[in-house]
């Protein structure tokens, strides 16, 4: 075996676990002369530092012979992992995809010019293997010696298959984050309360601040309520809202306030219209329209309108919000 062999593991960040079973049974199958390279590896010969991240990984990339590419339900659109299979192939490397805990034929077209291993399958793995590591495929006889690698490397894909399948679950299902990135800015929301006779009457209008993560989009409320300023400055008299957006662009939210109003809720909201810029919805919750009031279970319907595409400063939030109720 050749001791220039260099392999390079392309993976999603969530995927890093998965990256290094690869890395360990290349490693052990090929008694430690080959130490395929991943982004996510922390320990002292592999880790990568925030400010050299960029550097080393394309030197890394540079370098292999084979781009080992992990697919999964997660990472199978993944921008960044088809950069890096992009760049391999213009460097006229061999590039490998690997498909986990989905099919070969769900895998994204840019791979299918290429031939597609499955993990799950203990031929394709060591076939894959031995022509990454040995240059060809290894004969049965000899690739007995790697079956108790291979059994640790399973019991690591069996792991990791029930961790990718909670993160595709609560991010997909519940959370998309790009139907969340969309949202992100500053809204102008009017907040009207509905008894139970379905007489409305203006409660409050105020101004949120939209950024998301990956699990969840927040906002943060500037609290328009009367008498609010002669308590707390503008800057404070704010209030948290979270939740999960859906791939339809729903919001599931709750709301709450420790503060001189302990206030709580749930908003549910739904895109009006093709803008994606208003939103419409219902609430409910313990609140009170004015500091002075009686706090109390209150219901009704909300609007959210999109005033800026940026974060802004709480004293611009408040200043294109004013301007915005005056016009």
């Amino acid at each position: 075996m050749s001791n220039e062999q260099s392999i390079f593991i392309s993976h999603a960040t969530e995927d890093h676990r998965l990256a290094r079973a690869w890395q360990e049974f290349i490693n052990t199958v090929s008694n430690g002369e080959i130490q395929p390279f991943y982004a996510g590896d922390k320990t002292a010969s592999g880790g990568i530092g925030l400010e050299e991240w960029r550097k080393k990984v394309g030197a890394a990339l540079s370098a292999a012979d084979y781009i080992l590419v992990l697919l999964t339900p997660g990472s199978n659109e993944r921008p960044w992992v088809l950069f890096e299979s992009g760049i391999a192939h213009g460097q006229q490397k061999s590039v490998t995809p690997v498909v986990h805990f989905m099919k070969k034929a769900d895998a994204h077209d840019v791979f299918k010019a290429f031939e597609i291993f499955d993990g799950r399958e203990k031929e394709d793995v060591y076939k894959l293997v031995g022509l990454m590591a040995f240059g060809r495929d290894v004969p049965e006889k000899s690739r007995r010696s790697w079956d108790g690698a291979y059994e640790e490397f399973r019991e690591s894909l069996s792991q990791e298959r029930l961790a990718t399948f909670t993160r595709t679950l609560f991010q997909d299902h519940f959370h998309n984050l790009e139907a969340a990135k969309m949202l992100e800015g500053v809204w102008a929301a009017k907040w009207i309360e509905v008894d139970d006779a379905g007489v409305e009457t203006p409660f409050e209008e105020d101004a949120l601040y939209v950024w998301s993560t990956e699990s969840r989009v927040r906002m943060v409320g500037l609290n328009a309520k009367q008498g609010i300023e002669d308590i707390l400055p503008g800057e404070a008299s704010s209030y948290p809202m979270e939740g999960v957006v859906s791939s339809g662009g729903w919001i599931a939210m709750s709301y709450w306030s420790a503060g001189v109003i302990s206030i709580s809720g749930t908003c549910l909201l739904r895109p009006s219209g093709a803008s994606g810029s208003k939103y419409t919805g219902h609430w409910q919750g313990y609140t009170a329209k004015d500091i002075d009031d009686e706090i109390q279970f209150t219901q009704g319907r909300v609007e959210f309108v999109k005033i800026a595409k940026e974060a802004l400063p709480p004293r611009e939030v408040m200043r294109l919000h004013g301007e915005m109720k005056k016009s």
